[in-house]
């Protein structure tokens, strides 16, 4: 017994009370952590793909099934190759699939001023004439075209009138093109 109290001592000093010795010192244990943040992003793009082959495979059926009663009605073999589906356990994410581990919803974006690509989002505001922010929104697409209408909508509805351009002053049409 007087050893085993021995050692105990001798580990407390040399270790800390109550620590044993064999816990993983803090840069190894990032380290760890890390790769387990690492895993789990991959299973996650893993499991997006193969989501999206099961979609892809519902709509290949479906186009299938469409061509099959096509032939039935018309009593003749369509031309050309039938739709080939994907098989969803063997589909794997794309070779530049990313996940950030900080912001997940955030993507990688080219910067159109200074050319190179940043992590983010592309934020969009309109404002009234005095510089009061009338709508706002925060979107992953990487171009202006796509969020137009939709910060145009919240601009009426904010205002309870469309915007007007700033060169001859007639209304904006929010008719998607």
């Amino acid at each position: 017994m007087a050893e085993a109290a021995r050692v105990d001592a001798e580990e407390d000093q040399k270790y800390g009370k109550g620590q044993r010795g064999d816990a993983l010192p803090a840069e190894l244990a990032r380290r760890e952590s890390r790769l387990k943040k690492i895993r789990a992003a991959k299973a996650e793009l893993e499991r997006e793909a193969k989501q999206r082959a099961e979609q892809e495979k519902a709509a290949v059926e479906a186009r299938w099934e469409e061509r099959r009663r096509q032939e039935q009605e018309q009593g003749k073999r369509l031309g050309g190759r039938p739709p080939q589906a994907p098989d969803p356990e063997q589909a794997q994410p794309d070779g530049k699939a990313q996940r950030n581990f900080t912001d997940p919803d955030s993507r990688i974006m080219k910067d159109g001023a200074s050319q190179s690509f940043v992590q983010g989002y592309n934020a969009q505001a309109a404002d009234a004439e005095r510089q009061i922010i009338v709508a706002a929104s925060l979107t992953q697409q990487t171009n202006d075209k796509q969020p137009l209408v939709p910060m145009l909508e919240r601009v009426q509805q904010t205002t309870g009138r469309w915007p007007e351009t700033r060169r001859r002053r007639r209304a904006i049409s929010a008719e998607p093109m």
